[in-house]
């Protein structure tokens, strides 16, 4: 690939084709504006360098799509880096941990 650009395309390209991400599956997303959440980071494991409980504050659905969003972040978190969406296989209800 020659650019970010066609990075982009090509992202935007197999997601399409695969559609693996809510709501795009048909599926519901797991969790929703006010969910109280442990961010797991980007290997599933509890990241602990960092408080572990936030709150979805919001959901990232741009207009029109792009690349970010086709990777599966789509969750907005009451945190220090508030303006980076997270994946959902990157956070659990915090009901649900143990």
């Amino acid at each position: 690939m020659s650019s970010h650009h066609d990075w982009i395309l090509e992202v935007i390209k197999e997601h399409d084709k695969k559609k693996p991400f809510a709501p795009e599956n048909g599926k519901e997303l797991a969790f929703n504006v006010g969910d109280e959440v442990i961010y797991l980071g980007c290997d599933g494991d509890e990241a602990a360098d960092m408080e572990r409980t936030f709150l979805v504050t919001g959901l990232y659905l741009p207009n029109p799509m792009t690349a970010l969003y086709a990777s599966g972040y789509r969750y907005m978190l009451k945190w220090s880096s508030h303006w980076m969406p997270v994946k959902e296989s990157s956070i659990q209800l915090k009901r649900l941990a143990t």
